[in-house]
């Protein structure tokens, strides 16, 4: 992807966004790094573990994230 296109889409304030609503540094710095990517083999298996994860989400709840 371009840095035109980044522009344009104002990725660097989504991904800045998204640092602020982190609640450690660790995973700050992994939003902060985050990359679109353009391959769809690596699209689609992302896609797929977003789905699995909201599939458990939906018969679980939430997991709990304190202490981490």
């Amino acid at each position: 992807m371009t840095e035109k296109v980044l522009h344009v889409l104002e990725y660097d304030t989504i991904i800045s966004r998204l640092a602020d609503l982190t609640t450690s540094e660790i995973s700050k710095e992994m939003a902060m790094n985050l990359k679109p990517s353009t391959d769809i083999k690596q699209i689609e298996r992302h896609l797929h573990e977003t789905m699995d994860a909201q599939s458990l989400i939906f018969k679980k709840g939430l997991p709990p994230f304190s202490g981490i």
